[in-house]
């Protein structure tokens, strides 16, 4: 339970005296609050999951930093010298007094949440009314007064209220009625309150609108938005003072209030780890409707503790599961002491669009949330329609899955991946079966669109650390519903973007294979060139062998990769002990030195037992198989270096996605970030072509795949995707097979991959737009149906109010979605001819005649004023081409300069030393 600030008022020498003439009856009844709160943690901690609870933290254990030490004479003298009619100690509050103060707040703030509960429902109606009379607070009529007053009330009463707009600021007298709540009275007004009972302060919708805006496009928070403020209204209008104070007052929390309601009313209408002592007790939680609920977490939670009782196949231990913690955190509350809410669990669709979100409340990524999300997708998508997840560790969860018996009704028809950034995680065994590159299905997917939204959270953070629960859930939810309405906006954008990308990146495959066909296939006894089903068949090939080695030998590789490491490192401090220097060292020093050489030759000696005493046969040379694994790790190191960059550099290939922009402060960030890296990156470069470079001197005659890069460059390091050739992790086992020793092979094989998947990436693209198009079209139909249908009962005069302002909303919800088609035509036209059937052109005629409507309607009629004329922005564009503000420059400008900084910093310094 979270904590809460609240102050203690202490008793007085009345209710002490009565305090202690009562002692023993209130000591009673102290004890029996005390039983009955006892019972009731006692129940609630047997609810809860054991795993979470931490067996190494005493709750009763305290830590006395001042130790209780016997004073002497001098000490005695002190204290006699104090003056004894001051009473110098404060008065420490008893139990009673606590428990009155706990009993206050816990009615405070339920009253102030029942009170914001009872203006939300007063409020609605009235704002769906006026929000339709004032055009959304942008007609003409934004700032007319729709106050109105029934017959029979005869009570009015005038209060002084600060009314803050966005042009100007003041302290002007309301005229409130008892038949009208305040906060309806001040939004008839065009002000929302900032307070639920007798609002001291409100501020307008058209502010609160372009707060709004502003909000969801930049990074701005609530404080300095209001210091802003009050800075831009104080010389255009009047200063707002404190009582009886000259200073002005501080708008934050009556602001953000304003904003949470107005946040509210749009819901109606239509993470990041969080400190503890934010929170408060009694307040009751919110669940935005991309949220979980709590409830629908913890009864999959159950299910699993249940499936786990049954005595099944104990859990097994998984590499990829250990080398990432969120496969099944089992860190508990004691790791997250101070926060209550420690993350945020979610899964988004292909286009980034959020889906679901589950809040993690006092623990790790545990496997329940995840399960959680699944079986809320699973519920909600057709009964047949397969669905496929990428997932950082989807080859643990799907084994896990099949090992508890989960989701058995819909275990078919859902397939796990892993993302690409995260497969240096998972051994090359694991990634055959899950890598979206390896296997069929997935297009050019990459599975990291969480990771994009996640960067998109990153600016709200910090100022929602300390901010209450509801607030964080609230503000989180209306981001992503704004992240998500930009994504249908953008989606034929995004659509033509990937499109244009698979098309490239076939051209690009299609060159290289062409090139790979046009040579002579020295592997074919035969004669004749390399050919796709050759291609094919060695890829087969490679995948039969790999899948013939175990787990046991994958172990022993990475056991003997740390022995011949160690053993180099002995050798090493033997060189040491042999150099003339030695004797110039203190005999100390030696003595430890020669001393460590032998405990870990002793130790070297032991292993190697071990290892030769273990069922693997051993084939070929073992220096040349020492040599082939101490290359294999060097290239592993580097893959997870290739990986980092890539992860550093993927916010500037999508910063031009969705219609967002990174900006140049951005940009030097990431640039900054990349160049940092390089040096790192330039030793594990050299470390990679010394290990090959040994090899080859020892080994002349043997051909490894990789011999067409050597020695490597970071700068041709740095640009290689994910998925190029150069990346497998099986090019250093024991084969000789043309998928292992030659590179050209390693080439087709890559090519013949990433064209399936280019062509897989082709079919999604056609049928995402086929179904952008029939939602589009269908939604627009539906809505005009419902006008329809509520204009012809618009006879009905006893619902008259109700459908008039139902189907006002209905045609402002048309015209909104009737743009969005409009917004959406150029590109969809652009696509269909691309990557549509023939024999679909019925819903493309559909779609032209749809869009013709539209526009036959957003015409002017002869009551309607005449559109402006048009201006020649092109002219403009071509006048200001030169003018540049630095706020989004281009990205190798930026790469540029940073190098060019890094490379004056040595030449300085020389300068000066």
């Amino acid at each position: 339970m979270a904590n809460t600030r609240f102050s203690i008022r202490g008793a007085d020498r009345t209710q002490i005296l009565r305090r202690q003439v009562h002692a023993a009856r209130i000591a009673a009844s102290v004890a029996r609050m005390q039983q009955r709160r006892n019972l009731d943690r006692q129940r609630a901690q047997l609810a809860q999951p054991t795993e979470i609870q931490n067996i190494f933290d005493e709750p009763n254990q305290t830590n006395d930093d001042q130790p209780n030490e016997q004073g002497g004479p001098e000490d005695d003298e002190e204290r006699d010298e104090d003056c004894v009619w001051v009473d110098l100690i404060e008065d420490q509050p008893d139990e009673i007094d606590l428990a009155i103060a706990s009993a206050r707040e816990r009615h405070r703030q339920q009253a102030r949440d029942f009170n914001w509960a009872v203006l939300i429902h007063q409020l609605h109606a009235t704002y769906m009314k006026l929000k339709t009379i004032t055009q959304n607070w942008a007609g003409a009529n934004a700032y007319d007064s729709f106050a109105s007053c029934s017959s029979t009330c005869t009570r009015e009463y005038p209060r002084v209220v600060d009314l803050v707009d966005i042009r100007g600021q003041q302290r002007q007298t309301i005229r409130f009625c008892a038949c009208t709540p305040d906060g309806v009275r001040l939004l008839q007004h065009g002000y929302l309150a900032g307070s639920p009972v007798k609002p001291q302060t409100a501020f307008s919708l058209p502010l609160l609108i372009f707060h709004n805006h502003l909000w969801n496009n930049c990074h701005i928070g609530t404080l300095p938005f209001t210091t802003a403020l009050t800075s831009w209204l104080e010389p255009r209008s009047q200063r707002l003072c404190v009582r009886k104070g000259k200073h002005a007052r501080q708008m934050r929390k009556p602001f953000t209030a304003a904003v949470d309601l107005f946040r509210q009313l749009e819901e109606k209408t239509t993470k990041h780890r969080h400190q503890t002592n934010s929170s408060r007790n009694y307040e009751r939680l919110r669940t935005p409707r991309v949220f979980l609920k709590q409830s629908t977490v913890d009864k999959v939670a159950q299910e699993i503790r249940a499936k786990e009782a049954e005595g099944m196949t104990p859990e097994q231990t998984d590499r990829c599961t250990e080398s990432h913690k969120a496969a099944d955190d089992k860190r508990n509350e004691s790791t997250w002491k101070g926060c209550d809410d420690t993350g945020l669990m979610g899964c988004c669709c292909r286009h980034d669009a959020v889906v679901y979100l589950a809040n993690i409340f006092k623990s790790g990524e545990k496997r329940h949330f995840p399960m959680a999300i699944i079986q809320a997708l699973l519920s909600a998508v057709e009964p047949t329609r397969p669905i496929g997840i990428l997932y950082d560790i989807g080859c643990s969860l799907d084994k896990y899955i099949d090992r508890r018996g989960l989701i058995p009704n819909d275990r078919s028809r859902v397939k796990f991946g892993t993302s690409v950034f995260h497969a240096y995680a998972h051994n090359w065994l694991c990634q055959l079966d899950y890598h979206p590159r390896f296997n069929q299905g997935w297009g050019l997917s990459d599975g990291e669109g969480l990771e994009r939204m996640w960067s998109y959270l990153s600016s709200l953070v910090s100022p929602l650390r300390y901010a209450t629960r509801n607030h964080r859930l609230g503000a989180i939810a209306h981001r992503l519903k704004h992240h998500n309405h930009q994504g249908i906006q953008q989606l034929p954008h995004w659509l033509r973007k990937k499109f244009s990308q698979a098309v490239g990146r076939r051209q690009e495959n299609q060159t290289t294979l062409a090139q790979l066909l046009a040579k002579a296939n020295p592997h074919n006894q035969g004669g004749g060139n390399f050919t796709i089903s050759f291609f094919k068949s060695q890829w087969a090939s490679q995948q039969s062998f790999q899948q013939d080695h175990t787990v046991e030998e994958e172990t022993r590789r990475a056991q003997l990769i740390s022995f011949y490491k160690r053993e180099a490192t002995v050798e090493l401090l033997r060189e040491r002990l042999r150099s003339p220097e030695i004797y110039l060292e203190d005999p100390e020093e030696v003595r430890q030195l020669m001393d460590s050489i032998l405990e870990q030759s002793d130790l070297l000696r032991q292993e190697a037992e071990e290892l030769a005493g273990s069922n693997a046969i051993e084939t070929g040379d073992p220096e040349e198989q020492k040599l082939r694994l101490l290359l294999w790790d060097a290239k592993a190191a580097l893959f997870v270096e290739a990986v980092h960059i890539n992860a550093e550099r993927q916010p500037l290939n999508n910063s031009h996605t969705m219609g967002s922009r990174l900006g140049t402060r951005g940009k030097e960030k990431i640039i900054k970030g990349l160049q940092a890296r390089r040096a790192a990156g330039k030793k594990l470069i050299d470390a990679f072509n010394d290990q090959y470079q040994k090899f080859t001197t020892k080994y002349p005659n043997v051909q490894l795949s990789d011999a067409s890069n050597h020695p490597l460059t970071y700068d041709e390091f740095s640009t290689w995707p994910m998925d190029h050739r150069f990346w497998n992790d099986g090019l250093y086992y024991h084969s000789s097979e043309p998928w292992s020793v030659d590179p050209d092979v390693r080439t087709g094989i890559n090519c013949v991959l990433i064209l399936r998947r280019t062509q897989e990436e082709f079919e999604l693209i056609a049928q995402e737009l086929a179904r952008a198009v029939g939602w589009a079209t269908s939604h627009y139909r539906v809505i005009e149906e419902k006008i329809r249908n509520i204009r012809s009962l618009l006879g009905d005069l006893g619902r008259v109010p109700k459908l008039k302002l139902i189907n006002d909303e209905l045609e402002l919800q048309l015209k909104l979605h009737g743009q969005l088609l409009l917004d959406w035509s150029d590109n969809v036209t652009w696509l269909w001819n691309r990557c549509q059937p023939h024999n679909n052109q019925a819903a493309m005629s559909d779609w032209i005649s749809l869009v013709m409507q539209i526009t036959n309607n957003s015409q002017p009629h002869s009551n309607q004023p005449t559109p402006l004329a048009t201006v020649d922005d092109d002219l403009e564009e071509a006048g200001l081409d030169d003018v540049e503000d630095g706020e989004d420059v281009e990205d190798q400008l930026i790469s540029d300069a940073e190098a060019d900084r890094q490379t004056r910093i040595p030449n300085d310094e020389g300068s000066t030393s």
